[in-house]
């Protein structure tokens, strides 16, 4: 039999059987369900199931229970960030000559200033280098130069590298100027960066007898300063400050300007000052600091111009800070002796003048308004080699001399135990 005929038998053949199959199982199906109907039935009409009004105790629905409020989410504690190192997400600021601008280095991430922001994890790397400077002009870059001002109550470490250039760019005889201007700009820096305010001299709290003027002055803090040329003129600052340094504009010998002027606490003498022949050869004028100490209560300080002289040149005065920035200020390395004549050959220009400008840092530094622990002096000279970290202009570091000064700031900063004015959190 072919097989497509065999196929269609089987299939009449089980449809047959299941149609007969389904029509017995519904049978007992209805035969079941009518058996139900007769053991149990119905003594309520038919439309009682429609009826809210009976059996209401048993179609009523359960009452909704009250919710319980959630709890209030306790408050997301904010935490200070986690600190690996003393000196991680501490901000960096850095101000000083050449080597600081990064010269000899082959790119500026090479520079001792990125080398050592990217060590710390500094929070932030504000690099106010200027090649050429002296101290006196990073005096003036500190206070007036838009871009590089400091900005008081700053909080952070702060490299303050500014030897160099008064040894190889001064000659003969502005050479004795540079050793009076260097210990004045070197004091002034380090008060304005440990300052809590800078108030200026048109505040109320500066009372002027006598004749006093308005003067533009650009190295001066805001660009201006008020002075005097009449002797006996006098400010009265009243203050509530436990010390306060007063800016008055300093100016270099041969330009012969400025005066004298005493000083007086609470009416008893304190002492006295000159704005003549107090600051560089090389820039001419800028602020320089006088500071007063050991005020109690509310103080009168009043300053007086003196006698002879020129203008008297003011400029507000600063507060001291309670938490001043961690400040490490460097030494320079000695180069070759055709480093030392980069700029030209002068009796100026040695070795043992270049230790002179050093050891008045360790001289400044030690003084008990800055012996405090907030200030630490780092010496890459200690392990210097001229051979190997200088740049072949023999005076700027090479990319390795960089590294080694990044290296030994580094050392310093993370050695003293002062703490509390770096961290901005």
């Amino acid at each position: 039999m072919p097989a497509v005929v065999k196929a269609r038998g089987l299939r009449a053949a089980f449809g047959a059987w299941g149609a007969g199959f389904w029509l017995t199982r519904r049978s007992a199906l209805v035969a079941a369900a009518a058996a139900v109907l007769v053991l149990a039935p119905s003594t309520s009409p038919a439309h009682e199931w429609f009826d809210s009004s009976s059996s209401a105790s048993a179609l009523e629905p359960e009452p909704t229970p009250t919710p319980t409020p959630e709890p209030t989410p306790e408050p997301t504690p904010t935490l200070a960030p986690v600190i690996t190192h003393p000196l991680e997400l501490v901000p960096l600021y850095a101000y000083g000559h050449s080597y600081v601008a990064g010269e000899g280095a082959t790119t500026p991430a090479r520079s001792y200033v990125s080398r050592l922001g990217n060590r710390i994890d500094a929070s932030t790397t504000d690099n106010n280098g200027i090649s050429g400077a002296v101290i006196g002009r990073v005096v003036e870059a500190a206070c007036s130069v838009p871009g590089k001002t400091w900005t008081p109550n700053s909080k952070g470490l702060v490299v303050l590298d500014a030897v160099l250039n008064s040894v190889v760019t001064v000659r003969s005889p502005a050479d004795a100027a540079e050793k009076v201007d260097f210990p004045n700009s070197l004091r002034t820096l380090l008060r304005l960066f440990r300052s809590y305010h800078w108030t200026p001299e048109t505040s109320p709290s500066v009372v002027r007898t006598g004749t006093w003027t308005a003067s533009s002055v650009g190295t001066a803090g805001g660009g201006a300063a008020i002075k005097t040329s009449a002797p006996g003129s006098k400010l009265t600052i009243t203050t509530t400050a436990n010390e306060i340094s007063l800016m008055v504009i300093g100016f270099r010998p041969s330009e012969g300007r400025g005066s004298p002027y005493s000083v007086t606490v609470n009416g008893v003498p304190y002492g006295s000052g000159t704005t003549v022949g107090q600051t560089t050869e090389k820039n001419g004028f800028h602020d320089i600091s006088y500071r007063v100490a050991g005020l109690t209560g509310t103080s009168k300080i009043v300053v007086t111009k003196g006698s002879g002289g020129g203008e008297l040149y003011f400029d507000g005065y600063l507060d001291k800070s309670a938490a001043p920035p961690g400040i490490v200020v460097v030494k320079d390395p000695t180069p070759s002796a055709a480093g030392l004549a980069f700029v030209a050959a002068d009796t100026n220009h040695t070795a043992a003048n270049l230790a002179v400008f050093n050891g008045m840092i360790d001289s400044v530094v030690a003084e008990p308004e800055f012996d405090d622990g907030t200030i630490v002096v780092a010496d890459p000279g200690a392990i210097w080699n001229p051979v190997t970290m200088f740049a072949p202009d023999r005076i700027h570091p090479n990319n390795i001399g960089h590294s080694v000064i990044a290296d030994v700031i580094q050392n310093a900063a993370e050695g003293f135990a002062y703490r509390k004015g770096l961290a901005t959190f």
